[in-house]
């Protein structure tokens, strides 16, 4: 029991339940075969007269009949007993383990999460915790159960003839040995489906989260020939793992069924030289029978519990790895400071930040610019914890933000990105996550702020409306200004903008501008990534990023009036924003 203990990940109370099922299975099979004891007897009954010529004893019939209804009542207890030990609290335990499964994604320092699979998290929440509730509920029970009674009635058959015994079970360790063989190339072919249907799932997820692209651009043929490989690749692992259970389970059948024919021709040559009376031969040959029905069963439980095992090493490999274990802190200042920080996204072969150093004095607003893909983001996402640096640091008021847990560094800091997530809730609880426990007051007072009232107002039912999933009825925009609320109602003292301004129309831009900039005069430090360079002119600070690192700094008077990148750019959009048709 202390391995099984080891194995499963059950709390002390769903062990208690696992030990009572295991009992209460022990107890069904063993009534399984009392029905046999009293058939026995019976033969008894009526065959002694005949063989004695005495006249028959019928006194022990009514016995009989009260010990047939004693295990008919014995049995139905059993079952009441298993269902209540295994399928209730199973259910309990199963409910705790996909709390904890993702309660641990919400301990984990969220540079681990990322580098997690979504197709992968969304199996150990749902796929891994249904094959373990499996195990739980009836696989491991029945399987030691049926193991136990086997033991019990061969014991039992044993003190009534040891030979029968011997020749009904000695098949027993050959067909297990067999079966116990091909574990370790059912587990293997086990993972291999696993991984496969990891893949699977994760482009499914891509497929339907691309189908706008996918239409647009009438990409169906080639995007459904990967989705229809990566399903070919499950159909084809998942009939081989089949074949090969199945092909083991099978033979190791086939070699205990041969008990049957040893039973019977080792009783009937002990019946024959008169060693062996005619009803303890016919208790043997019925029990035989029977006894190979849970034993089969048995053999099948082990090909499962191969499989569902992997399930149980993916959760057991989920809760191992480390949670978010640094100290809370309280920040004074809110000065900014990258020093020496390089960074490398583990799935790219180079540096996306290269020795990245710059500062941003507390209450003042920085903006980084430069050209796409030259790391301006990842700088946002670094200082929001996202991801950690390959090499440096970053500090927040001289404290290092890695010594920092996530929960008490995210209460200073505001993030407004280009990818908006929204749940499927309410518009006003979807702003209310910005601070939690807000009145509809502050509520309506943010969201007023990030010019979100009129449209509010248009929606049928106002700030009661429930948003489709991730926001998909509104529009960019829409979607874009709430999260700006949610900003503007948490008020924290640091605010990071990623584009934040970028689907808004010119007229509600500049009185987002006007929003934020009320939030930076209430003392904010603002770190803004921006491509439309008109947007930060007003910035206190610009840095421009190109291959990881600072090219250029200074105020946009500065460098709009020295030659370099940031001149570059500027011009380049005034002469694209001042393009008109046929010109």
């Amino acid at each position: 029991m202390k391995l099984i203990k080891r194995i499963l990940p059950l709390s002390e109370r769903g062990f208690s339940s696992l030990r009572l099922g295991i009992a209460a299975n022990v107890l069904q099979e063993l009534c399984a075969f009392l029905p046999f004891v009293i058939i026995w007897r019976l033969i008894n009954i009526a065959l002694d007269p005949v063989v004695s010529g005495a006249a028959p004893d019928l006194s022990g019939l009514r016995e009989l009949g009260f010990i047939g209804i004693g295990v008919a009542a014995l049995t139905l207890l059993a079952y009441w007993l298993s269902e209540r030990a295994n399928n209730i609290p199973t259910y309990h335990e199963m409910d705790r383990m996909r709390r904890a499964a993702a309660r641990r994604l919400v301990d984990m320092p969220m540079s681990l999460l990322n580098a997690q699979s979504s197709g992968d998290l969304v199996s150990h929440i749902m796929a891994d915790c249904a094959n373990c509730e499996t195990v739980m509920s009836g696989l491991v029970p029945g399987l030691i159960a049926r193991i136990i009674a086997s033991l019990i009635i061969f014991c039992v058959l044993a003190c009534i003839d040891w030979r029968m015994s011997l020749a009904a079970f000695g098949v027993v360790p050959v067909s297990f040995l067999i079966q116990a063989l091909s574990l370790r190339l059912q587990a293997r072919l086990t993972r291999q489906q696993l991984k496969a249907k990891s893949l699977a799932n994760n482009t499914i997820l891509e497929y339907i989260a691309g189908m706008p692209v996918i239409k647009s651009y009438h990409l169906s043929e080639e995007t459904f020939e990967k989705l229809a490989a990566d399903l070919d690749a499950v159909r084809k692992i998942s009939t081989r793992l089949e074949l090969t259970a199945g092909i083991f389970v099978s033979g190791a059948e086939v070699v205990l069924q041969l008990g049957i024919g040893i039973a019977i021709l080792a009783g009937s040559a002990l019946f024959t030289r008169a060693q062996l009376s005619l009803t303890t031969m016919l208790l043997f040959f019925s029990v035989v029978l029977r006894i190979y029905e849970p034993l089969a069963r048995a053999l099948g439980d082990l090909s499962a519990l191969c499989y569902m095992s992997q399930s149980l090493r993916r959760l057991r490999e989920l809760f191992a790895l480390p949670v978010d274990s640094r100290p809370g802190g309280t920040l004074e200042r809110f000065d900014l400071c990258f020093s020496h920080v390089w960074f490398r996204y583990s799935s790219f072969g180079h540096d996306v930040l290269r020795d990245l150093s710059f500062t941003v004095p507390e209450g003042s607003i920085t903006a980084i610019v430069g050209p796409s893909g030259e790391g301006k983001s990842t700088t946002l996402r670094l200082l929001s914890q996202l991801w950690e640096p390959t090499k440096g640091a970053i500090f927040v008021g001289g404290t290092d933000i890695s010594t920092l847990s996530s929960e008490s560094y995210y209460r200073y800091l505001s993030v407004v990105s280009q990818d908006v997530v929204l749940f499927n809730d309410t518009l006003m609880n979807n702003i209310r996550v910005g601070k939690p426990g807000a009145s509809e007051d502050e509520i309506i007072a943010a969201a007023e702020a990030a010019q979100c009232g009129e449209f509010i107002k248009r929606l049928e039912n106002g700030y009661d409306t429930v948003l489709a999933e991730n926001g998909q009825s509104l529009s960019g925009g829409e979607r874009q200004r709430i999260s700006i609320a949610r900003a503007i109602l948490k008020d924290a003292p640091i605010l990071l903008l990623d584009e934040a301004t970028a689907s808004l129309d010119p007229e509600n831009e500049a009185l987002v501008q006007a929003a934020i900039s009320k939030l930076v005069q209430r003392g904010k430090t603002v770190l803004v990534v921006a491509h439309r360079l008109k947007s930060v002119a007003d910035a206190d600070q610009i840095l421009v990023i190109e291959n990881g690192a600072v090219t250029q700094r200074g105020t946009h008077k500065k460098l709009i009036n020295q030659e370099g990148s940031y001149k570059r750019l500027y011009t380049l959009q005034e002469r694209s924003g001042n393009w008109t048709a046929g010109t």
